[in-house]
């Protein structure tokens, strides 16, 4: 009984721990699935918002992302971001030169004005001097390069024979240095895309050009065109396109400069007006050719013109002429380019044309303008030069762009009067990819030169010229000139995007070039010009050997020398000169009073003014 009794109370005992154990075992898992349920439910609650973070920083880089891409288009090619950057695989054409395919462009982008979206407003702008010497330090390096690659090429050409075992010592150094001097301006070329003024700089020259086409167009609007004084220009000059749009910029130059409206008159059969007014529209909306009589007066061609020089190719407007030095390094030619650009407005047929080229033609950047005019019987302009002397550079620029970033396609836009140049060019370089079309080349000859086909042929080939990413051409070429004036009208400054492989920019009939001496230097040969600080010189023309060929007027203005200078040692200097805003000038009034501006420390400077020194001399 009582062992009985013993059995029952120690199993009531295991029972009831065993019941405990599992109450216990059961809040323990109750607790355990609780807590690990409510530490799920923050570690989703912790996920959610790690991802809504994540998608706002994704968010955030993208935007960074897009404003680093425009960034890096305009650092690179120094145009806005609509431009094609498409990489295309061609066959190389069997013979002869067909019309080559190119990428699509969006309709309209060639006549649009190039307007990057940047901020309007900018808390800070550099300085004067800080966009003068940024300029200065570019253009200085690049002649002294040119100096001594021409001195060891001297050296080498001179002791060829002598002694043949130093050229391939100066061969290496001549490569090494190339090298050198490809990175030192790739390096120049950049402080203007990383110093954080770009954005300045493009809406500056913007402004400019917005204001300068509004005072023309209201010049050559008047409400009253038969009251109005006018000039008229005739197209008799007896090239084709450049000369005659060059011979037109001046005559608007002219009126624009006496307050008066441009009126163009029919010239010979040569240049017919239903022909020219087939490809732009009329300069004028409320005159025309039958609002000539009364206040008309007719403007001579250049080469016989004798009025005031004042408003001549070569100057300035003072009322911002201050604004355009600062953010241009040829401000002249920025000027004579406004007046190209209100000329040059294209009929919508020929804008269509441009389209339809642009769609037939694959013109896509980075691309080099390669102009090469040959001398023909008809045409003397120029000598000759060989094909390697135009690639030569068109390879230094591509050998440079490299080292910003891979170019994956080499391509250049061949515009030429010889159509055997585009298989030369192939055969020789076949790494290239050549745009353009050579049937061009068969109507730019002198007795085909004037039809409607003619013309269109050197409207496009200037058009895609000017919109290359780099320019290489010879400047004894109107065709050349006139490139490169579209060009700095469609960028803020395009002082490093050509290479004239003779003569240096001019306008023929421009007001000539003043430099200023700002180191004296001694001739070390008879060819050389003993310079004094403060003089002044008439510039001829930059040799690209680090001389430049200049006139020196000594005291008395009946003796003057010829001879080369380096051209580090003068600085440009500017005829600034009141354009009128409103007022018409009188066409005989006396010579107004002009005021000149030397680049450099002496900008402003009354002591190194031209009428200062000439008023001592």
């Amino acid at each position: 009984m009582i062992a009985t009794t013993v059995m029952l109370t120690a199993r009531n005992i295991v029972w009831n721990r065993g019941v405990c154990f599992a109450v216990v075992f059961w809040f323990v898992s109750l607790f355990c699935a609780v807590y690990i349920l409510n530490r799920d439910a923050q570690f989703q609650l912790l996920t959610l918002k790690s991802l809504v973070k994540t998608s706002d920083k994704v968010e955030f880089l993208e935007k960074k992302n897009a404003e680093l891409k425009t960034l890096f288009e305009k650092c690179y090619f120094g145009y806005p971001p609509w431009r094609s950057r498409k990489r295309l695989v061609r066959p190389t054409p069997p013979n002869l030169v067909p019309l080559y395919r190119v990428t699509n462009q969006p309709t309209g982008i060639f006549q649009a004005k190039i307007v990057p979206p940047l901020m309007p407003r900018f808390n800070f702008v550099p300085s004067l001097e800080y966009e003068t010497l940024r300029r200065k330090l570019y253009i200085d390096f690049q002649d002294f390069w040119w100096f001594i690659s021409s001195q060891v090429k001297k050296v080498i050409k001179e002791k060829k024979k002598k002694v043949p075992e130093l050229n391939d010592d100066f061969n290496n150094l001549l490569s090494l240095g190339l090298e050198y001097k490809r990175s030192i301006l790739k390096d120049l070329s950049s402080i203007s895309s990383f110093d954080g003024h770009d954005s300045w700089r493009w809406h500056e020259l913007n402004d400019l050009a917005n204001l300068v086409q509004q005072r023309i167009e209201r010049l050559q609007n008047p409400t009253d065109c038969f009251r109005a004084e006018k000039f008229t220009c005739t197209l008799i000059k007896t090239c084709c396109y450049a000369c005659v749009l060059h011979h037109l910029t001046y005559c608007l130059m002219i009126a624009f400069g006496h307050g008066r409206t441009l009126i163009v008159k029919e010239g010979d059969e040569h240049h017919g007006m239903r022909r020219w007014e087939s490809m732009f529209l009329p300069i004028s909306g409320t005159c025309g050719k039958d609002s000539l009589q009364p206040n008309t007066i007719d403007l001579m061609p250049l080469s016989a013109y004798s009025g005031r020089q004042d408003f001549l190719p070569g100057t300035i407007p003072k009322d911002f002429a201050s604004r355009l030095i600062k953010v241009h390094s040829n401000p002249e030619i920025w000027w004579t380019a406004q007046f190209l650009q209100y000329l040059m407005k294209y009929q919508p047929s020929v804008q269509k044309a441009l389209n339809t080229f642009a769609n037939e033609t694959e013109f896509f950047n980075p691309v080099v303008g390669v102009h090469i005019h040959r001398p023909t019987r008809f045409d003397h302009t120029g000598i000759y030069r060989p094909v390697e002397d135009y690639m030569s550079e068109v390879e230094d620029y591509y050998s440079r762009l490299n080292l910003s970033y891979p170019v994956m396609e080499k391509a250049i836009f061949l515009a030429t009067n010889d159509v055997d140049l585009f298989e030369e060019i192939q055969e020789k370089y076949p790494d290239y990819s050549i745009l353009g079309d050579g049937n061009f080349s068969l109507f730019t000859v002198q007795e085909n030169q004037c039809n409607v086909v003619a013309l269109n042929a050197v409207l496009t080939n200037v058009h895609y010229l000017a919109r290359s990413d780099f320019l290489v051409c010879a400047f004894s070429s109107e065709v050349c000139r006139l490139a490169y004036e579209v060009m700095n009208s469609l960028i803020p400054d395009a002082f490093n995007r050509f290479r004239s492989i003779d003569l240096d920019y001019y306008f023929e009939g421009q007001v000539p070039e003043r430099r200023i001496v700002t180191q004296t230097h001694l001739a070390q040969n008879p060819d050389e010009l003993s310079l004094t600080n403060g003089s002044i010189i008439f510039h001829e023309g930059n040799l690209w050997n680090g001389y430049s060929r200049a006139t020196l007027k000594e005291q008395s203005f009946n003796n003057s020398k010829s001879g080369i200078y380096p051209s580090f040692k003068a600085v440009k200097v500017l005829n600034v000169v009141d354009y009128p805003t409103q007022r018409p000038h009188q066409f005989h009034a006396p010579q107004i009073n002009k005021l000149s501006m030397a680049i450099g420390n002496r900008f402003l400077d009354p002591r190194y003014s031209l009428h200062h020194k000439l008023a001592n001399t």
